[in-house]
Parts: structure tokens; sequence; C-alpha cells
């Protein structure tokens, strides 16, 4: 039997009350812990010890952060291999975590810290350091053992040292494997947390979200203002582009891949720079800068395209222009280079008078989590992701994107598109739903928690002709089945006390009840039609909420019934 010191486990935080903390959630393990309150002074302890079973190490400290310490630790040979979890406030910066676990990191907590959770992904590491150092003991131990011997015992001390190897072998094989399993699972339990965090992330904007491009929706369907019509467009447009921005960056694989999917539609561009340039009014007079647009009137009013997706791309030029500029002016300047029976190619160009990018980060600003240079993101945000997606989206449909750059100077940022020519007339958005004459009298019940949501399906819903019950969670919802008669039922999935789930789950089995079930989520990462069919669902509707494409859900599970009916 072994007997063990305890374990060492250094601790790197530059706030005292954070190392505390740390101190209190080990202090009923056999644990030893070493305090370091910064960067710097951990690599001097490294120096001096370097016997630790793991490092927990906050993020962000001054001076040296901790992916510069963590760098630095690995550049040392005898602690490539100790294992380092990051601690942090925040992972809503997805560059701060693929930077993480390119420093060298196996791990990743997000603060206030979960004890139960800290414990147990420590204890899996003191785990391995032991059996490790027990392995180096015992091969220590056959090794004196083996000096020890006189010349008589030397056929007996190599039979027994041929068979302590052959076992040390097998032990080191079956730790081996048992470290190999132990890291795939680790793996495994890395990609779900990313998954969940993705998924939790989505659910948390979407759902906001929903009501705020929902009502706006509602609003153009009453007496506005031309000045009114103007601020709602800019607040639908940013809400839209918002979405965008979302999905690109929940599956940036996708855009990676060129599997992302354009819709074409007929739009105004000039109403579409417009909206886009509004959006940054108040930001341009804060900071005293003049916005310009010059835009080439030989261009076709309407043209077929996707709408969401220019904004996208705008809105990132625009947003980076007006970001490094202090002084001076931006110009978006749109013309029109080409034009035939059945297309037209047009150039954007947006110029700024900023701070300039150096010639040799040109071609690097385009790769994913670049910036020009590594302060940019300290001194003016962002992640470094959305040129990255920009040159996809460009290029992904056909299109080229072009830079040019003086340091003190300014820069300049174009790409060119081609876009179909169109008779179709663009949709306005005070447009109604066309309604079914046929589908009348429907009573639908809204499960929902948000009270935001509640209204906004319940101003949708009457505005249909329909009668609307609604319900804060699944089991207000299903004591309202038990006494009332719905003809449909929309159930949000994520709810308090009975989720959607649960509650599907119930009506289908312990109600017996066949009525049209549709989902609404906010979470698209893990959520499709299969999934909520194999729940008991009938159909889903990802929020953003589509009025329409509701409508038409509605009437499509319920007009079969009525007919057989």
């Amino acid at each position: 039997m072994i007997a063990y010191s305890p374990v060492k486990i250094l601790l790197v935080d530059d706030l005292p009350e954070n190392l505390f903390a740390l101190e209190l959630i080990f202090s009923k393990e056999p644990y030893f812990c070493v305090r370091a309150n910064s960067g710097n002074e951990a690599l001097k302890i490294l120096l001096r010890e370097q016997d630790f079973a793991i490092i927990l190490i906050d993020v962000q400290m001054p001076e040296m952060d901790g992916f510069e310490t963590v760098e630095l630790i690995r550049e040392t040979e005898t602690l490539k291999h100790v294992p380092i979890i990051f601690l942090t406030a925040s992972m809503d910066n997805l560059a701060h975590v693929f930077k993480g676990y390119q420093a060298g990191a196996v791990d990743y907590m997000i603060k206030p810290l979960i004890p139960e959770i800290l414990k147990a992904k420590v204890a899996v590491f003191v785990d391995l350091y032991k059996k490790n150092h027990e392995l180096l003991v015992q091969k220590e131990y056959v090794k004196a053992l083996y000096n020890d011997l006189t010349l008589q015992n030397k056929i007996t001390l190599e039979l027994l040292e041929a068979k302590n190897s052959a076992e040390l072998a097998t032990e080191i094989a079956e730790e081996a494997k048992c470290n190999a399993e132990s890291a795939k699972d680790m793996a495994e339990d890395i990609a779900k947390s990313k998954q969940q965090f993705l998924s939790n992330m989505s659910h948390e904007i979407r759902t906001p979200m929903n009501a705020i491009i929902g009502f706006t929706k509602v609003m153009f369907r009453t007496d506005l203002s031309p000045k009114q019509k103007e601020f709602l467009t800019a607040i639908k447009t940013s809400g839209d582009t918002l979405i965008v921005l979302i999905n690109d960056i929940l599956d940036l694989a996708k855009v990676e891949a060129g599997k992302m999917t354009f819709v074409q539609k007929p739009f105004k561009l000039s109403m579409s720079i417009s909206a886009m340039l509004h959006l940054f009014e108040a930001k341009v007079l804060e900071k005293n800068l003049e916005l310009i647009k010059e835009y080439d009137n030989r261009i076709p009013e309407v043209l077929l395209g996707d709408p969401a997706r220019l904004h996208q791309i705008i809105l990132n030029f625009l947003s980076n222009a007006i970001k490094f500029t202090a002084k001076g002016k931006i110009t978006v300047h749109v013309q029109l280079l080409n034009e035939d029976e059945e297309k037209v190619t047009i150039e954007i160009l947006i110029t700024d008078t900023g701070i300039g990018i150096e010639e040799n980060k040109l071609e690097k600003i385009f790769e994913n989590f670049q910036q020009a240079a590594t302060n940019t993101s300290s001194l003016y945000g962002g992640t470094g992701l959305g040129l990255a997606i920009v040159k996809n989206l460009v290029e992904a449909q056909g299109g080229s994107i072009s830079i040019e750059s003086k340091i003190g100077k300014g820069s300049t940022f174009g790409f060119k598109l081609i876009f179909q020519k169109t008779k179709d007339e663009v949709e306005t958005e005070t447009e109604k739903v066309e309604l079914d004459s046929e589908i009348k009298k429907i009573k639908v019940l809204v499960v929902e928690d948000i009270l935001l949501n509640q209204l906004l399906m319940k101003t949708l819903l009457i505005d249909y002709g329909f009668e609307c019950g609604t319900a804060l969670n699944g089991k207000i919802a299903i004591e309202k089945l038990e006494t009332e008669s719905y003809d449909i039922i929309l159930m949000d999935l994520q709810m308090p006390e009975m989720n959607g789930i649960e509650a599907t789950e119930y009506i289908r089995k312990k109600l017996n009840s066949k009525i049209p079930i549709i989902a609404l989520t906010a979470d698209v990462t893990t959520i499709d039609l299969k999934k909520c069919q194999a729940m008991g669902m009938n159909d889903y509707l990802a929020k953003p909420v589509d009025e329409e494409l509701l409508y038409k859900k509605i009437v499509g599970l319920l007009k079969p019934i009525r007919n057989e009916s």
C-alpha cells in the first residue's frame, strides 16, 4: 500500500476573494492548495515546484492573462501534460473558448462555479496523477530491488524483473486504455457542453427577439406616419439581421462548408441601403462623423436576391468603419458595373477615414477569429468572426470581396454581387396574411411562459379570427384541456414546472388526446421536425415566429380534420 502525501493543486487568480473561495471548495479534500495572485507569480512557483496534479487558472488577469500564462507553462517540457482548467466569468465570446483550447487547456468552467462539478472534475485528474505516481514508485522499487540483490540471486532477479516488467506493462497498457477512454469521454462531454451552451444561447436570444420582431410586424398593420414607418423598418431590419447573425454564430461550420442557403425574393436595393444607414445615424452623430450615400440611379428599382444576407454583409462593413473611425467621414458608394436583359452586377464600397490596416495583415483579417492587431479586441471590441462570415457569404453567392487600406489614412472594403432582374413587386410589411374562408371558429390554446410572447401570439391569432386561450406552463395547459375544448395547441418547449415535452407526453398518454400540437421553440440547434414528431407533436415553429407560416401550419393541420368530419 503506497502512502500519499496531499496532492498539490495550483490556484491562479488576481482576486484574493476568488482564491479564498477555491480553497474553501477544496477545504475538505486531501489536497494542498498553492495560491498565485498573477500569471508571473504562477510561473515563479512552477520554476521551483512542478509536482502539481492540476492547475486552475482565471482567464482575465492584469499584466499577463490566463492565455499567455498557459502558453508559457506549456513551453516547459515537464509541464506540458499537467491538466489546466480555465475559470471564466463569461463564455459569450467564442474566440476566447477556441483560444483557450489552442493554448493547452483541457476544460472551461463558468463563474460562479458549482462546487460539486468543480470537485468532480478535479478528482478525475487527481486520480490520474496518483495512478501515474504509483507507476513511477513501482518502477523505482523494481530498480532499487535489482541493485540490492547479490550476484548469486541474479537469475532469480532476472525472472522477477521480467515478471514485474510484464505486470507493469500490463498495468501501463490498462492505464493507457483507461486514459484513452477517459479522454474520449471528456471530449464527448466537452462537445455536449458546447452544444448545450449554443442551445441555451439560441433560446435566450431568440425568445425576446420573437416579441420584438413580432410586435414590429403588428405595428405595421396600424396607422403610421411616414417617420414612424421609417423607424419601424429600421427596427425590423435590425432584428432580422440580428437573427441571421445568431444563426451564423450557431453554425459557423455550415458557412465554411458552403452549405449556407440563400433566398431569392424581390427587394429594393436603394431602400435596403437607406435602412442600413438609418441604423447607424445615432452612432455617427455621437462620434461627430459624416455618413455619405452615393447611389447609382441606373440600378433597377427592384432586384431579386437575399436582402437579409445583403444587410448582414453591409452591417459588418459599416459597423467596422464606424468603430475604427474617430473623425472624418464614411462613404457608402453603390454603383452599377454591368447590366444585360437578365441580371446586373453591383459593386458596393464602404470607405472610411479611420486607423487603417497594415498591408501584411490584409489577408489575415478574413480568417476566423482574426483581427488586424492583437489588441484590437480589447480596444474596440469584436470577435474577429464578422469578416470571415462576410467573405463566405459573398463568395457563396458567386461574388468577390476587396480591400484597400493605408495606416492612418483609412480603408475601403468592397464587394461585387450579381442580382437577377425582376418585374415582380416587393411585398410590403402592411400586407396581411390571406385568410382561408373555409376555416372558421378555431379555438387555440397558447402554452407559453413569457407574457410578452403570449400577448404576441394572442394578437396574431385574434387577427386571424381565431379564439385564443393561454397557459403559463404545461400543468396549467392540462388543467384547461380537462375542462375546456380546443382545436389546436401552440406549445412552447422550455417552461417552468412542466415543460412542453412533458405536457405533450401527458396529453398523448394520459388524456389519450390526438389534438394537433405545434411546438414553439427558440432552440434551433437541437430541435427539428422528426424530433418533434417523435415527442408526439405534429409540427414545430422556430422563434421569431413567421406569422404567415404560423397561419399556414394551423390551417394545414386542421383542414383535413374538418374535411373528414
